[in-house]
């Protein structure tokens, strides 16, 4: 017989952007893969879900190191791209 978790006594953590916010919403990223890596043959188009910051609009590290290919550096949040 499996063990019961009772989720609401889990020690969840909160994950933020560099600003401490706390709230994200869902975005889409585009990614094309090669024919060369591709099952079909043919290159291919492929939605990755992401998170996205949603006061200053970028991709935090905790979600993107686990999209493949990464993400463009537009999207990574940095000291210059931060709101003050």
């Amino acid at each position: 017989m499996q063990k019961q978790i009772d989720i609401a006594k889990l020690d969840y953590k909160d994950c933020g952007c560099p600003q401490k916010n706390l709230m994200f919403q869902p975005v889409t990223l585009i990614k094309r893969l090669s024919a060369i890596m591709s099952e079909t043959g043919k290159e291919e188009i492929v939605p990755i879900d992401a998170f996205q910051c949603t006061l200053c609009g970028k991709i935090p590290d905790f979600v993107s190191e686990k999209i493949p290919g990464g993400i463009p550096d537009e999207a990574k949040p940095n000291k210059t791209n931060l709101i003050t």
